[in-house]
């Protein structure tokens, strides 16, 4: 072979390796796993307390995050603060992201990797969710387009194998052809911005020392109240046959007690709350002198065609102030014992001896004086110090319950449960009026009614006898004088020997019974057997 056709046939085959090597790349999308790539930053110097807002857009919904005068708010609910543990978390989750590899995806293959844009058009399925990072300048740190997420391989529920981290595929604004699988990357991702807002920001009414509800009409309105703390709430103003049920009554003495709420409605869309004419106003006096004005509107109309939970606008405002003044400290102060007086100079052995006696005394309850003293001052300074946090605690929450006056809540049914009772809600049942002729209506003790048992009266009608009747009356045994009118020996008939007496056991007498047939008097042979055979007339021979 010529070498001119040598080098031509080793030019093809080079050529063919080089394509051959760029197909498979393409085939399997993986362009590089180098080193220099595998284990570094997803998002290369992102630092996440620079960040001072934050985007999230799913292609449903965009909430934005912003730090505002220290404090993350979220700005399309009126300024409304926002949870601090989500913040910290979707940063915290940015900042960890690794690159596991590095693959080259065509735009015709982004779709099965949840990799389009949402508002590109492009179905729900094929899209992934932005997030968008900027500095207190306004200037983009980092954007990430957050892809399918890979679900942890199963290695066996007795396998002492850690499970594999959690993958996910990224696109990384900047770095255009490039999808990173990333080790563990976001938990969350919530664009809706009820997911963002502080849940805990609400209000609390403690020591509920009555209650005020006025309805839309008078079945609607009543007045609970107590006389001391945790006291039974009696009803205010009972009219004629109201019998008031104190059970009944529980929910209402804690209403608010642990209330939260789903969603926060704009001050713009405040005409859907129907606030104007609320349904139900609620007056709450606590017995720490604040008062709480609650109002109800109208019902809210779910945008999740699949949702039926019942929610319901709400708004509330808080009045008063909170007494600054420490109680009196309950334990009664040490008394200090009475000095001993000087002894005279001119004191007798004895009154000396007595002195020193009553010497001996007064140091040992002196002695016990300052310890008891020292107790007692610490008690009273362990309470002062226990009542300013608390009114410390109280101020605080009276401040944050005050900022979210007129804010519109979205709240679900059970929050309100308690105050749009009727009247007839909080009083006994009532016994059903039985029905003429039968028997009265009884109430278990849940309230229940069980309805009258009638019971009809069954005519007895003794049973015809068939057949023949007969009497049986038992022989009389009777005994005829002979000629001479003389009687004749009784004669003793023996039972049958098969036959066993009740009171014998085994065919022997028992000691009792034999005792008293010793005792009982022997008949007279001479007597006649029957009383009517004594009246007889011996018979003429």
């Amino acid at each position: 072979m010529k070498s001119k056709q040598l080098i031509i046939l080793i030019g093809v085959l080079a050529a063919g390796l080089v394509v051959a090597y760029y197909l498979n790349a393409k085939r399997s999308n993986v362009v590089s796993k180098s080193p220099a790539k595998v284990g570094q930053d997803v998002l290369k110097g992102f630092a996440p307390a620079d960040v001072s807002t934050m985007s999230v857009n799913d292609g449903k919904n965009t909430v934005e995050i912003a730090l505002k005068d220290g404090k993350w708010i979220v700005p399309s609910r009126d300024g409304f603060p926002a949870s601090v543990t989500a913040v910290n978390e979707l940063r915290d989750n940015a900042f960890a992201l690794r690159i596991a590899e590095v693959q080259k995806v065509g735009e015709s293959q982004m779709g099965r990797l949840k990799l389009k844009e949402p508002g590109s058009g492009a179905p729900a399925d094929d899209t992934g969710t932005l997030i968008n990072f900027k500095d207190g300048g306004g200037k983009d740190m980092a954007t990430v387009l957050v892809g399918k997420r890979l679900e942890d391989k199963d290695e066996g529920s007795f396998s002492m194998t850690p499970k594999s981290p959690k993958y996910q595929y990224m696109k990384v604004k900047g770095e255009e052809g490039f999808v990173y699988q990333a080790k563990d990357g976001f938990a969350k991702l919530e664009a809706d911005p009820k997911g963002w807002i502080d849940k805990d920001k609400f209000f609390k009414v403690e020591r509920l020392k009555s209650i005020t509800v006025t309805g839309t009409s008078p079945e609607e309105t009543w007045k609970l109240a107590r006389e001391t703390d945790g006291g039974e709430l009696k009803l205010d103003a009972p009219k004629e046959g109201e019998e008031f049920d104190a059970s009944k009554a529980s929910a209402s003495g804690s209403a608010f007690s642990f209330p939260s709420f789903d969603d926060i409605l704009p001050a713009t869309e405040k005409d859907k709350a129907g606030l104007d004419k609320p349904t139900h106003t609620t007056i709450i006096e606590s017995f720490d002198g604040l008062i709480y004005t609650v109002k109800v509107g109208a019902k809210a109309t779910n945008a999740d065609a699949t949702d039926t939970t019942e929610r319901y606008y709400m708004t509330f405002s808080v009045d008063g102030k909170l007494d600054e003044t420490p109680p009196a400290y309950a334990p009664p102060m040490p008394t200090l014992p009475v000095e001993l007086p000087a002894l005279p100079a001119d004191a007798t052995e004895e009154s000396k001896k007595k002195y020193e006696e009553d010497k001996k005394k007064y140091d040992a309850d002196k002695a016990k004086y300052d310890t008891d003293k020292k107790a007692w001052d610490d008690g009273k300074k362990a309470a002062e110090d226990t009542f300013k946090n608390t009114l410390k605690t109280k101020q605080e929450k009276l401040a944050q319950e005050q900022g979210l006056k007129e804010r519109i809540f979205l709240v679900q049914k059970f929050v309100i449960d308690p105050i749009v009772k009727k009247r007839t809600d909080l009083m006994k049942d009532k016994a059903a009026t039985p029905a003429e002729g039968t028997g009265a209506a009884t109430t278990p003790s849940n309230g229940a009614t069980t309805p009258p048992v009638s019971v009809n009266p069954v005519e007895l009608t003794p049973p015809t006898p068939s057949g023949k009747i007969e009497a049986v009356t038992p022989p009389i045994e009777v005994t005829i004088p002979d000629k001479d009118g003389k009687m004749p020996p009784k004669i003793e008939v023996k039972k049958d020997a098969d036959k066993k007496d009740s009171t014998k056991k085994d065919g022997a007498p028992k000691k009792e019974d034999a005792k008293k047939e010793e005792d009982a008097p022997k008949a007279d042979a001479d007597k006649p057997a029957a009383e009517g055979a004594e009246k007889e007339k011996p018979a003429k021979p």
